[in-house]
């Protein structure tokens, strides 16, 4: 669980 949310958020990121 703690790693779906970490690459969610990692996903999520404005990576702009």
């Amino acid at each position: 669980y703690g790693l779906v949310v970490a690459l969610a958020i990692l996903f999520a990121n404005p990576f702009v």
